[in-house]
């Protein structure tokens, strides 16, 4: 019984390990004095909408809304310019602003103008328009490395042809010389909260080329607020799925990821958390709020800040997790399975004659563990380290009842994968290839066996043989 106490303890004993190793690791934020104003932002806001209301692309209305943009950008002393072109076919206006820097380095800040025919686009993405606005004038004044580019893109909403207009305007060397591109999306819905999303699609699929680096760590260990990756309740099971799974959703970063950029976009919205009023006639400014977008404005200031500061990441580790400003990559996750693979083998091997059903058992459990300590499978691991993690407390629980419980707990993270896989095919069309489902399917009931095998608990001893 002993022996089995001190193996139910590897599990937790490799995570702890793993998660000093990246707190060791992790980006020190500097102090900053932000000044980026929620309130003048908020303006902008209403004064966009106002004067527009819907924005769809390819209308006449596309050239007016970029010049009004560039307007307010000269009226704080700002640079601006209306670059116009077609794309595919299709008309698109930018309206672009730059801050000049010390190298020949660039960083890319980009949200759309356009919203859908119907809609009055207050949060989709007025919101991040005046975000940009307000940007330009809380980085007036301040020496940067980077040349910053402040866009508002056209056509989003339709395919993204100004995001592809952007990337021609500032050609093949500027595009190869920039650092990041951060996108802006809906940022100001007090009913969310400050979410990074890196590519809602398979990374291979989107672009071959394209490794994030360590630029989501650096942003949210620079972020004046908690700030998640994937999804603000659940960061780790988004960032799994976002790294196996496609989606027919997406924001004009991705095309810089494309061209090899690390890329991602600011949002207040997600799948725990997703903005009820989108695309529809009731996005007005009423659903939103000064606080929130005050809020979003100075992390995305913190944010541009920091990367000005940061070193290139396009080198950087391509296999991680993120967990709050932790960044774990593939070496700390492998360290993280070691401690239920050792514990789930341990128990095989010392079990495999006094009880061979929960041997098998532990032997199934540990499977798992041992491929994603081999290969970067996030999904299998947050499917099947908890349930191997448990097996040897299981298995000695003296009632029923408790085993039983403990069980459930443990088969609780596969349970809720398939939830949200469920919910992100609804709304977003994720889709899931048998190259990762299978392995997934397998791994997961190979852990849910052997979770039900240690609940019969330890086999009762043989009696001994009568006088």
């Amino acid at each position: 019984m002993r022996r089995q106490g001190l193996l139910s303890l590897l599990p937790l004993a490799s995570l702890v390990a793993a998660l000093l190793a990246a707190a060791a690791q992790a980006p020190a934020p500097a102090p900053r004095d932000l000044k980026f104003d929620g309130k003048r932002a908020f303006r902008d806001l209403e004064a966009l909408v106002a004067a527009f209301g819907p924005r769809p692309a390819g209308t006449a209305r596309s050239r007016e809304v970029a010049k009004w943009i560039c307007d307010r950008f000269e009226a704080d002393g700002i640079d601006a310019r209306v670059s116009t072109g077609f794309v595919r076919g299709e008309p698109a206006a930018n309206a672009i602003a730059m801050f000049p820097g010390k190298t020949g380095r660039f960083l890319v800040v980009i949200g759309h103008h356009d919203s859908v025919h119907r809609a009055p686009g207050a949060e989709d993405n007025a919101s991040s328009v005046a975000a940009l606005l307000e940007l330009a004038r809380a980085l007036k004044g301040v020496p940067l490395r980077h040349s910053v580019i402040l866009c508002s893109t056209d056509a989003e909403e339709t395919g993204g042809m100004g995001a592809e207009l952007l990337i021609a305007d500032l050609g093949k060397e500027r595009i190869a010389a920039t650092d990041a591109c951060v996108g802006l999306e809906m940022l100001a819905w007090p009913g969310g909260a400050p979410v990074m999303h890196a590519i809602p699609r398979n990374y291979t699929a989107v672009a071959p080329r394209y490794v994030p680096g360590d630029m989501p760590a650096v942003i949210a260990a620079a972020s004046p607020e908690p700030l998640a990756l994937g999804d603000p309740r659940l960061p780790l099971f988004a960032q799994g799925f976002t790294r196996a799974c496609s989606a027919k959703t997406g924001s004009d970063d991705v095309f810089f990821a494309k061209e090899g950029v690390p890329a991602l976009f600011l949002s207040r919205s997600s799948l725990s958390s997703f903005y009820p009023h989108y695309h529809q006639a009731s996005d007005t400014p009423e659903q939103l709020s000064a606080e929130a977008l005050q809020s979003s404005g100075r992390i995305l200031e913190s944010a541009i800040r920091a990367l000005d500061d940061a070193p290139p990441s396009r080198d950087g580790v391509r296999d991680y997790l993120i967990w709050r400003t932790l960044l774990l990559p593939q070496r700390l996750l492998a360290l993280a399975a070691l401690g239920p693979l050792a514990a789930c083998a341990g128990l095989a091997l010392w079990k495999r004659r006094s009880d061979r059903a929960l041997s098998v058992g532990a032997a199934l459990a540990a499977l798992p563990c041992l491929s994603t300590a081999l290969r970067f499978e996030p999904l299998v691991l947050l499917a099947c380290w908890l349930p191997a993690a448990l097996i040897p407390v299981t298995s000695v629980l003296p009632r029923r009842p408790l085993r039983l419980a403990l069980a459930g707990f443990g088969a609780f993270p596969g349970c809720l994968l398939a939830i949200l896989y469920l919910a992100g095919a609804l709304m977003f069309g994720v889709e899931m290839g048998a190259g990762t489902a299978v392995p997934l399917l397998v791994f997961g009931a190979m852990s849910l066996a052997g979770l039900v095998l240690a609940v019969r608990g330890a086999a009762p001893a043989a009696p001994a043989p009568a006088p």
